[in-house]
């Protein structure tokens, strides 16, 4: 019981990655759409992966969201924390 808790606890605090998905933006052209959650994480997580994604050429922010949502593991309450960031690439 008490290594799951510990593993829970580990996957809370570090988010499970970013995550990255390609998406079409309403004029037809494609965008990104990047999450990166955890505790350990901001929202600077997410655009440091759009700047690896789109490299030199740069991208513009469409939109961003960061969202808290608490759970109990067990051994008191927890904030788990999501981000998202869309943005296209220059």
């Amino acid at each position: 019981m008490k290594v799951t808790f510990v593993t829970a606890l580990l996957l809370v605090l570090s988010g499970c990655g970013a995550g990255m998905a390609k998406i079409y933006l309403p004029d037809g052209t494609q965008g990104y759409r990047v999450t990166c959650g955890g505790a350990v994480r901001s929202m600077g997580t997410c655009y440091e992966e759009a700047g690896k994604i789109c490299g030199e050429r740069g991208y513009v922010d469409l939109g961003n969201s960061q969202e808290s949502t608490p759970a109990n593991l067990g051994n008191g309450p927890f904030l788990i924390t999501s981000r998202e960031l869309l943005f296209r690439c220059n």
